[in-house]
Order: structure tokens, then C-alpha cells, then sequence
């Protein structure tokens, strides 16, 4: 999870073998430090499998080599040593980076990190999937686990889902699988550049129209990206999904939750703070564009699973 143009560093390693992870942003792109924290609370609040955080400040970080000293600590259910007085085990993070490389020789060769986006495929993602499984069949439920990741993007608009921002997790000293990564790297999201972005949102946000033309970083093999709903719907449609009822499951989940609870949530655990960003008025138009996204992801999800 070390990837991306953000300063990172490992604050602390616990004994019970869980990871706290330092991510910085630059200064210019702190609304994306606002974006990380609320799509955290965001997927938690709906039942997503997705990492804990906190907006914070680190007095210490020159010695930590970080060039500013505001960011956000990701808590990452990762362990990386074990601890055998509770029969804990190593974990491996695989990337999906690797798991293309595996079955897609044209995206190994390319090694600009740029011209790679260009070769990056929902059936690339997908044939490295069906690799995977092949050779771990008690990982049939990652099929289950990338659609909902899928789903959590579209919920809070997440656009950059990207090779190295997704994986498997593995026992590292058996390889057994052990599930799809809980999702990580979300503040390109939820209107991050609130400044441009908001505007535009807020200029008809009953229409739907800004929210349903976001885009994942998983191309069409004819060329052009699918929207975030749209992918969903390709995804769906592979034989891979027969038989599987995840949709219709997310769907319950979230009509379970009173919408008005996405604003309640955000007011009550992100700090109010002009330093982050994160006002009331910010965070209002941030809660509003989630519930926006909201209706057009069960719309979609209710498509889907031919739920009337």
C-alpha cells in the first residue's frame, strides 16, 4: 500500500500485529485528506469493508521525513509480523498490479506507471480474478468482495481505483487466501476538489447529472472508461456472477440505513476545521453529494438484481 504521489511513512506497528499508516497530502490537495476521512465513514456506515481514519497532525514530521505536517492516519487491518501467543499469522498484500501481470503479458511489459492506466481493462482485472480463483478455489468469494468494492466507488464517486489500489490478502507463509483487501486510497472522491467540483454539483444536484457521469479507471477493451455504475453492470453481466446475489445484498444494506444519517454521520466524526477544510458548510455539500450518489447506486443496484 505503499504506491501513489503522497507522502506515506509507517507511524506505528502494534503488537497485535495491525499496521497504523501515515498518508500525507500535499498541501493544495488537502480536501483530498477530507474526501479519505469521509468516504471512511461513508462505507462504514453502509456496511463496506473499508479502513478506518482520522484527519491528525504530526508535530515530528521532518524527522519522519514528510515535507507538511497535517495528513491523515489510516488504521490498515494488515499484519505484518506474527504474534503466536494468539496464533496470529503474516499477511501478504497482493496487488492487482501483479495479478495482471500474471496473465496480461502486455500490461507487464509496460513500465511507466502512466502508460500502464492506458492498458488497464475491466476484463484485464477480470481474466487476473478468474486466474487467481483457479489457483485458490476458497477464493471463489473475491468475485463477491471486488464487486462490492466496485459498488463503495460508486457510492462516494471514488475514480481512482487504480492496479495498485486494490489486492488480495494471503497468509504469508502458506499463501492461503484469506480475502479482497478492505478498500484503501479513497480521497479521490466525494467532491475532493470542492472548490471546482462543488459548483458544478451544486448548479441542478436533483438531476443526478454531475454525480452519474463519473468515471472508473477500468477502460472498455474498445477504448473510452466505464462510468462507476457502468461497470457495475458490465461486472455483473460476466458469467462469473451466476448465481450470485450480491447485488440484491448491498441493495438491502443500503435501504436499511436512513439516508439522513450519511450527514449525521460525516457532521459528528469529522472534525469541523478550516485548517482540513472540513466546515459545516463543506461537509453539508460533501453529505449532499453522497446522498445523491446514493440514489443513483440503488437505482442501479435494483437494475441489476431485477429487484422491482
Amino acid at each position: 500500500m505503499g504506491y501513489g504521489t503522497r507522502d506515506k511513512t509507517v507511524l506505528k506497528q502494534s503488537l497485535k500485529g495491525k499496521v497504523y499508516f501515515l498518508a500525507k497530502t500535499y498541501d493544495k490537495d488537502v480536501g483530498e485528506l477530507r474526501s479519505e476521512v469521509c468516504a471512511s465513514n461513508i462505507g462504514r456506515l453502509f456496511g463496506f469493508p473499508v479502513q478506518q481514519s482520522w484527519l491528525c497532525h504530526i508535530p515530528q514530521h521532518s524527522a519522519l521525513g514528510l515535507r507538511h505536517s497535517i495528513g491523515v492516519l489510516i488504521q490498515l487491518d494488515v499484519r505484518r509480523q506474527r504474534y503466536t501467543k494468539r496464533g496470529q499469522f503474516r499477511e501478504d498484500l497482493i496487488h492487482g498490479a501483479d495479478l495482471i501481470s500474471i496473465v496480461d503479458k502486455k500490461f507487464a511489459r509496460v513500465k511507466s506507471l502512466k502508460e500502464k492506466r492506458t492498458v488497464y481493462t475491466l476484463m484485464s482485472a477480470v481474466a487476473a480474478i478468474r486466474k487467481y480463483v483457479g489457483l485458490h478455489p476458497d477464493a471463489h468469494v473475491v468475485w463477491d468482495q471486488f464487486f462490492e468494492l466496485l459498488a463503495f466507488d460508486a457510492l462516494i464517486g471514488g475514480t481512482d481505483r487504480h492496479y495498485y489500489n486494490w489486492g488480495v490478502l494471503q497468509n504469508a507463509d502458506t499463501t492461503k487466501f484469506i480475502r479482497l483487501a478492505p478498500a484503501f486510497d479513497n480521497g479521490v472522491s466525494l467532491l475532493w476538489k470542492l472548490e471546482e467540483y462543488g459548483p458544478q454539483f451544486l448548479s441542478n444536484p436533483w438531476t443526478h447529472e454531475f454525480a452519474a457521469r463519473a468515471k472508473t479507471m477500468l477502460k472498455k477493451d474498445g477504448g473510452g472508461k466505464y462510468t462507476l455504475h457502468g461497470v457495475l453492470e458490465a461486472l455483473y453481466q460476466m458469467g462469473d456472477y451466476e448465481g450470485s446475489t450480491i447485488a440484491g445484498d448491498i441493495l438491502a444494506r443500503l435501504h436499511a440505513v436512513n439516508p439522513e444519517r450519511i450527514a449525521s454521520t460525516i457532521l459528528k466524526n469529522v472534525p469541523q476545521s478550516a485548517e482540513f477544510k472540513t466546515g459545516e458548510k463543506e461537509l453539508k455539500v460533501v453529505s449532499s453529494y453522497a446522498m445523491d450518489r446514493l440514489e443513483l447506486l440503488k437505482g442501479v443496484l435494483m437494475k441489476i438484481s431485477k429487484t422491482p
